[in-house]
């Protein structure tokens, strides 16, 4: 069975080898993978030990995570401004000096390469 195994030269043929190693190196790479892209690594928790991501979302917008910008998150349901509305009758935002937090706001365009047209108007 040995003889049967050996080439011309003498050689003894590997031919289980190569699956094997491919087998190994495809398993290192999965979990590898899992590890690198698993939904706790992407946990808000994340922030404060001090990682910095830029992950693909599934709606295929980035999302921007920098350690150097840490804000609460805001209160959706208790406007910041009382002097004025922040939100329209059909859920849209209206957006006031004080109500945003421009930082964050130039990030996110600057990663989407982003231009804002603005309608300015007043009603008496």
């Amino acid at each position: 069975m040995a003889e049967v195994l050996r080439t011309l030269a003498g050689k003894p043929k590997c031919h289980a080898l190569r699956p094997m190693i491919l087998f190994l190196i495809m398993l290192v790479l999965v979990l590898f993978g899992y590890g690198v892209l698993s939904p706790r690594s992407l946990m808000p928790g994340s922030l404060e030990r001090g990682f910095c991501m830029a992950v693909r979302e599934p709606d295929h917008l980035q999302r921007v995570s920098l350690p150097r910008m840490v804000y609460p998150q805001p209160k959706v349901l208790t406007p910041c401004r009382k002097d004025v509305l922040v939100v329209t009758p059909w859920p849209a935002p209206i957006v006031w000096e004080g109500t945003f937090n421009i930082d964050i706001l130039n990030e996110q365009f600057r990663l989407q390469n982003t231009t804002i047209g603005l309608t300015v108007f007043a009603i008496k």
